[in-house]
C-alpha cells in the first residue's frame, strides 16, 4: 500500500476485513516521520498475531499459520 500518507486511514477503514481475513500486508512508511511506530501499532491493534518486518521504507506484516 502506497497511498501518499493516507495509509493510516486505509488501515483503520479496513480494520474489520484485516482482522477477519488476516491478509499479508506491505505498507509504505516514509510519508510521515512517525509512520513506522504509528502504522505498526495500528496493525497490532487490529490483530496482535501479526508479525512485523520493518525496512527503511516499508512494513511487511503477516500472521503465522
Amino acid at each position: 500500500m502506497d497511498i501518499e500518507g493516507m495509509e493510516r486511514e486505509a488501515l483503520k477503514g479496513a480494520s474489520e476485513t484485516i482482522a477477519k481475513f488476516k491478509p499479508k500486508l506491505a505498507i509504505c512508511i516514509y510519508h510521515l516521520p512517525d509512520d513506522p511506530a504509528v502504522i505498526s501499532k495500528i496493525i497490532k491493534d487490529i490483530c496482535s498475531d501479526y508479525q512485523i518486518i520493518q525496512t527503511k521504507a516499508k512494513i511487511y506484516a503477516y500472521c503465522p499459520k
